[in-house]
């Protein structure tokens, strides 16, 4: 998934806090700025689901770990 620096951080920041208010208030952005770049994402990267979506980029940000 190809994002933006702000993408990113509204990515993570969702990872993190879980809901769009704390996002906002965390990044200092309107609520609607972080719901509109959530769909933007979600539609460009032909995601279905938000969850699903944060899940998948979440597992992305994890270091690989081996055995």
């Amino acid at each position: 998934m190809k994002l933006t620096l702000r993408q990113e951080q509204v990515m993570n920041a969702m990872c993190r806090l879980g809901n769009v208010k704390r996002v906002s208030q965390y990044l200092d952005i309107q609520p609607r700025s972080v719901e509109a770049m959530l769909q933007r994402i979600k539609e460009k990267n032909q995601y279905q689901e938000r969850l699903l979506m944060l899940l998948d980029w979440d597992r992305q940000q994890r270091p690989i770990v081996t055995g």
